[in-house]
């Protein structure tokens, strides 16, 4: 089994709110660890004010909708993304490792219906009560983590 060298996500990050600025911060991890990261918005995203930061990272930006690109061993994400989850069969079709991340303290009833449906590879919850909670939804339903911090001199507010 190779190790992953590149990812897809469906969304694109932002500098505020919740989803969006988690994106925003692990992109740029996943960048410093030299993965090769491919957005694919929901929506077009040129005039986002992400944009510019994206592509100088070296950030692949596609087309919303794109999913041509992805192949099979390429890993999908949705950062609690209602798009990412409507997109599922269209996004199955490329690759079955898809992975959504769900940052609220819920699940939503289409990531229940994703996750019925078997069309959800991974789920990782950044809670550990919300991991506990959702655990007695049944059984292989969550692939548990440890998460780690990471901090970077470039983030804002990180006194550098």
């Amino acid at each position: 089994m190779s190790s992953i060298k590149r990812l897809f996500v469906l969304g694109f990050p932002s500098a505020y709110g919740g989803a969006g600025t988690e994106l925003h911060h692990q992109i740029i991890a996943w960048r410093h660890m030299g993965l090769e990261i491919h957005l694919i918005p929901s929506w077009p995203s040129a005039g986002e004010a992400l944009y510019p930061e994206m592509l100088k990272r070296g950030v692949k930006v596609h087309r919303p909708g794109q999913f041509d690109l992805i192949q099979a061993e390429d890993p999908v994400l949705g950062f609690c993304n209602a798009d990412f989850l409507e997109a599922l069969p269209r996004i199955r079709q490329h690759s079955k490792r898809t992975v959504f991340i769900n940052c609220m303290t819920w699940l939503f009833d289409k990531e229940r219906e994703a996750m019925e449906k078997g069309h959800i590879a991974m789920f990782l919850y950044q809670n550990p009560g919300v991991n506990g909670t959702n655990l007695s939804g049944g059984p292989g339903f969550l692939v548990g983590f440890a998460p780690s911090v990471l901090f970077h001199e470039d983030s804002p507010g990180s006194g550098q």
